[in-house]
Formats: C-alpha cells, sequence, structure tokens
C-alpha cells in the first residue's frame, strides 16, 4: 500500500487520476518511438522517414545487401510509404535509370544509360572484391584470384535489363508501325509476335555481349594473376573491360532501336495488305558513312523483297546494314500500268515538241545560211 501522509482523500484520488494519465502519455510516445512495421511499412513514418526506419536511400540499400536488388527494394518501399518513386535527391547518389520515373522516354538513350549503368555497378562490385580479397597494394593470392575467376558469371548481375530492354524495343516498334499508319491513313492491328521477336533478338544480342565482357574479364584476370600484378594493375585490366564494354553498350542500343522502328514500318506496310507500296533506300551522307550504305543509296526492290549488296553480300529487308548504320528506308507508292502509260505518253509528247522546235531552229538557221552565202555570191567581181 502507498501511503500519502499530510493530504486529505480527495487529492490522493486526484493525485491518482493525474499519475494514471501521465502513464498513457508515456505509453504512447512509446509506441511513436519504436514503430512497428506492418506488410514492410513502418507505421507512423508517412510524412517524416519515406523509407520507413532507414534515414535514407543509401541506409536502405545498405541494411538489405542480402536482397535480390536492394536498389530496387528500397525504391519500391519509398513509393509504398509516400505513393511515389524517389526522386534523383532522395536517391542521394548517382541515377540508377533501372528506377522508371514518371514521362519518361524509353527509347535508345534509356537503353544505354541502362546497360552502361549496369556495367558500372558491375565494374564496382568487382574491383570492391578485388580488395577484399587480397588488401590494397599487395600481391594477388592466387587461391584467391583463382576462386573470383570461377565465380565471374555468378557474381555479374544484370537483374532488371531484360523488363527494361522490352520495354524500349516495344516503343520503338510501335513508333515505326505509328509512323506506317500516318502515311497510310489506317488504323492496323499491332502485330504483337513481330514485337516478340524483335525483343528476344535484341535480349540476346545484349546478353552475347555480357558473355564477351565476361569472358574478357576472366581472360585479363588470369593474365594478371600469371604475371604475378598487383591489385592496382589488376584493377587497371578490369576497368579497360568495362570501358569497351560500354562502347558495345552504345553501339548495341542505337543498332537495335534503329532495327526495331524499321521492322515496325515494314511490318505495318506488310500487315496492311497493300501491294502498291515499294521500299527505297536512303543513305545518311557524311565523312562517316560506311561504303556498303553508299552502294545501298536509291536501290528500290518490292516490299517482300531483300535490299542487297553485291560487294559484300550483304541481304536484309530493311536498315540497318551494319552496326552503328544511320541509314533509312522510306516507302513510295508504286505507278500503276496506267499510271506509267500516261507519263511515257507526256514524256513522248514533251520529246515530239522538242524535236519539231529543234526543226524549226535548224531549217531557220539553213535559210539564215543561204542568205549570206548569196550576198557573198552576188558582190564577187
Amino acid at each position: 500500500n502507498n501511503f500519502n501522509f499530510g493530504q486529505n482523500p480527495e487529492d490522493q484520488e486526484q493525485g491518482r487520476l493525474r499519475k494514471e494519465s501521465q502513464d498513457e502519455e508515456r505509453e504512447k510516445r512509446k509506441k511513436k518511438e519504436s514503430p512497428k512495421e506492418t506488410k514492410g511499412i513502418p507505421e507512423g513514418t508517412i510524412e517524416t522517414k519515406p523509407f520507413g526506419k532507414y534515414a535514407d536511400f543509401a541506409s536502405c540499400v545498405s541494411a538489405n545487401k542480402g536482397k535480390r536488388d536492394p536498389e530496387a527494394y528500397c525504391a519500391d518501399l519509398h513509393k509504398k510509404i509516400t505513393g511515389k518513386w524517389p526522386s534523383e535527391k532522395a536517391l542521394g547518389a548517382e541515377e540508377n535509370p533501372l528506377i522508371p520515373k514518371e514521362g519518361e522516354q524509353m527509347d535508345e538513350d534509356k537503353l544505354r544509360k541502362v546497360i552502361v549503368y549496369l556495367l558500372k555497378q558491375n565494374e564496382k562490385k568487382l574491383i570492391n572484391l578485388l580488395e577484399r580479397e587480397t588488401g590494397k597494394d599487395q600481391l594477388i593470392n592466387v587461391k584467391d584470384i583463382g576462386d573470383l575467376i570461377k565465380a565471374l558469371k555468378t557474381l555479374l548481375g544484370f537483374d532488371g535489363l531484360r523488363q527494361i530492354t522490352n520495354e524500349v524495343m516495344r516503343n520503338t516498334f510501335v513508333k515505326g508501325w505509328d509512323d506506317a499508319e500516318r502515311q497510310l491513313d489506317r488504323n492496323l492491328m499491332v502485330n504483337k509476335g513481330a514485337i516478340t521477336f524483335i525483343q528476344d533478338h535484341t535480349f540476346n544480342n545484349i546478353k552475347g555481349m555480357t558473355d564477351e565482357v565476361t569472358e574478357d574479364l576472366r581472360q585479363e584476370l588470369e593474365r594478371g594473376m600469371m604475371a604475378g600484378e598487383g591489385i592496382t594493375k589488376m584493377k587497371d585490366r578490369v576497368k579497360e573491360v568495362f570501358d569497351v564494354g560500354e562502347v558495345r553498350a552504345e553501339a548495341i542500343a542505337r543498332t537495335e532501336t534503329n532495327r526495331a522502328e524499321g521492322h515496325g514500318r515494314l511490318q505495318a506496310f506488310k500487315s496492311s495488305g497493300e501491294t502498291d507500296y515499294l521500299k527505297k533506300w536512303i543513305t545518311h551522307f557524311d565523312d562517316r558513312t560506311s561504303a556498303i550504305c553508299k552502294r545501298l543509296d536509291g536501290q528500290t526492290v518490292g516490299l517482300n523483297e531483300n535490299f542487297k549488296d553485291r560487294t559484300t553480300g550483304w541481304a536484309g529487308p530493311t536498315h540497318p546494314s551494319h552496326v552503328n548504320c544511320r541509314s533509312t528506308v522510306i516507302y513510295i507508292p508504286r505507278e500503276t500500268k496506267e499510271q506509267k502509260t500516261r507519263g511515257e505518253k507526256i514524256v513522248n509528247e514533251e520529246l515530239e515538241l522538242e524535236l519539231k522546235e529543234a526543226e524549226v531552229e535548224i531549217n531557220e538557221g539553213k535559210k539564215d545560211l543561204l542568205k549570206r552565202l548569196k550576198g557573198d555570191f552576188d558582190g564577187r567581181d
């Protein structure tokens, strides 16, 4: 029992009520200070903590390294709490192109950024692993580097690339399709099978590039290991491989989006059932124009025929004819027999008129010459 000497029963009762009220307030504060997570979203953090119990994006990523894609997880957490994807400022680091932005264009530039970003992330990961295994400025431990080389394929990650590739290829294909619809002044059902084909083709090309990067890394690391190189030289080897990879990435993005746009337009014309159109190759001329595109310029073929270069043997239904190709293909109406006959008639009439005019000029010239000759003859002694 608690005794309060010197207080009457009424004062004691008021003191007890105040104490209960204070205890309730303390309990409420404790709950706010120690929020519990409900379905991954901390309570009471919507306005003050967009990344839940984590101070910022970097802290969230660091705490969730064990997840398959910690960056995507933290971005998704931000969206669940705030209703929006995190801004570049909220990310507090370099922009992650794998996180879509509202109204962002899914085009060649987007595909290039994603591939380059993933290459840079893998470069950082590999260099960090090298430093962790060996320590700075120390000679490479043969066993450690050997294990690292064997694990390259599993260490390098390209998660999220397929989704972005598919989206970019679909948008670019549809752009070409829309261009054809405008020219034909018709609405056509998009060929989904053709979109899937171009998506698979592009992703396989990118995967081939990443496989080449992995193989190049393996070879370079083995050369460095056999040469007994230190960590600094080994990192230089890694950076050189990834630099080349970035150049390849830009070439792939440019070439494959060009291909998707060209096939989108071609497939739309084919789907329309139109037969009175021809394809004409238009080359972009400057000091970087390739020899093959110079030869193809102006070549005109039917919708179902291939453009052909006799020198190299290349043949294809539309552009590109090579990596980084900047040529395009336009579609022109085929002349009907009636149009051709009318055109030939007009040409013949114009030639006939020109011949008559020339004949008149010749006759006038003859007359003038005869007059001069006669004058010369009459003036002789």
